[in-house]
């Protein structure tokens, strides 16, 4: 082979080559747009690509599906209307109102809740502890506590139908405690048979049953309505010394 024939074998490897490096370098740039094009769901490239940003709402947005009045507030001047809720929450009556908002507002992000009707301190509620129970529109009860608040999560939720079905258990429960309640206050009556019962009740406070029995006296008359209190062991009667004291004590409700 010549050297002219070398020469214009390499000038034209030379042109090949280049042209090579000419379709090569632009096929290497679009890669990367190829591989967005073509991932995999579950890959770390395909990771939120078209995927809509939630929106979380906002105290205020969320507010608005508190109905007006729905949260109850207490001053000083409801203390006469509510003595034993003031005696039993002393100062922190006032934080009711306040903390009251914040449990409406965490139910409402649980998402189980379409609009708060009405918010109230609970039976649980303490000095050290408050509770609150709020109602929601769709009929769903949830009882939200300090506690709750400060994780963020509220989880003690009751639906109308499992609220009924506890109200039911209870009242069936309760009239079996006052029948049996009755049944004995009739064994410490001169008559038993003469007793006509007025409003008697069950109260947890003690878990006693008051009330109150007209039952015929040793003069042939009726004795008129005489309260009375069921103990575990001991049935207190009108004619006992220490009833208004336990009356004031168990009953007053």
């Amino acid at each position: 082979m010549t050297r002219a024939e070398r020469n214009k074998i390499l000038k034209i490897m030379a042109i090949i080559g280049g042209a090579t490096l000419i379709i090569v370098i632009p096929s290497a740039l679009l890669t990367p747009n190829a591989a967005l094009r073509v991932a995999k769901p579950g890959s770390p490239i395909s990771e939120g690509v078209g995927r809509p940003e939630q929106h979380s709402p906002t105290d205020d947005e969320l507010a608005e599906r508190i109905d007006p009045d729905a949260i109850s507030v207490y001053a000083e001047k409801d203390r006469k209307s509510y003595p034993k809720l003031f005696a039993r929450l002393g100062q922190r009556v006032s934080e009711v109102g306040a903390t009251g908002k914040k449990a409406a507002l965490l139910t409402l992000r649980t998402g189980r809740c379409d609009r708060v009707a009405f918010v109230d301190v609970s039976e649980r509620a303490t000095r050290e502890k408050l509770h609150f129970y709020v109602d929601c529109a769709n009929e769903t009860r949830v009882r939200v506590s300090e506690d709750d608040l400060r994780a963020g999560v509220a989880a003690d939720f009751e639906t109308k139908q499992q609220r009924d079905r506890l109200i039911a258990a209870r009242a069936a429960r309760n009239e079996s405690i006052v029948s049996e309640a009755q049944a004995r206050v009739r064994q410490v009556l001169r008559e038993p048979g003469s007793a006509i019962f007025g409003p008697t009740y069950f109260s947890q406070k003690g878990n006693v049953v008051c009330g109150v029995v007209n039952a015929r006296n040793g003069f042939g008359g009726m004795s008129g309505n005489q309260r009375f209190i069921v103990f575990q062991n001991r049935v207190v009667m009108a004619s006992d010394s220490d009833l208004p004291q336990k009356w004031k004590q168990h009953c007053d409700i």
